[in-house]
């Protein structure tokens, strides 16, 4: 796997949350909280799942044990979900932006919530993560879209439209 390729997946899906967030952000707080999410009960509950995600593929990709699991009461608005996301991605970026061809190559082995052993090479790991959160960021998208508050386009060309302005712009 092309290292490059990841680092280039995993800025496009901050990007993404971002903007993904942002919109959240111009709900009504209690909309937030408990706007329907077909899967999580709420858009709330389906943020918490994503971050938590990201957390728990980021661990075993590094092969840590996965953090506890995130309660959603413990996120009551979008203020406190960025600052979470925030520290999640302070530690994912390093990562993404350190590991080389060679680990991306390597087997993590790890157990599931179920108890169950699994084991695949990391590069297989960390992309399941970033797709994974681009399902349900699309979930949100809509949900939000609906209730008024569009996030706009998500797509990776729009992102490095958006960067290549930027570093024209410097």
């Amino acid at each position: 796997m092309e290292p490059g390729y990841l680092r280039t997946l995993y800025a496009h899906g901050r990007w993404a949350n971002r903007r993904v967030l942002d919109a959240a952000a111009r709900l009504p707080p209690e909309r937030f909280r408990d706007a329907e999410h077909p899967s999580f009960g709420s858009i709330r509950n389906a943020f918490v799942h994503v971050v938590a995600v990201q957390r728990t593929w980021l661990a075993r990709a590094q092969g840590r044990e996965a953090p506890p699991v995130l309660d959603p009461e413990d996120v009551p608005d979008v203020a406190a979900l960025r600052a979470l996301w925030d520290r999640v991605d302070a530690e994912t970026d390093p990562y993404v932006v350190a590991v080389d061809g060679a680990a991306l190559g390597e087997i993590v082995r790890y157990v599931n919530s179920r108890g169950e052993p699994n084991a695949y090479p990391r590069w297989q790991i960390l992309v399941h993560q970033a797709t994974h959160a681009g399902q349900h960021r699309s979930e949100l998208a809509l949900l939000l879209t609906r209730l008024g508050h569009s996030p706009g386009w998500l797509d990776v060309l729009v992102f490095l439209d958006e960067r290549e302005a930027d570093r024209r712009a410097v």
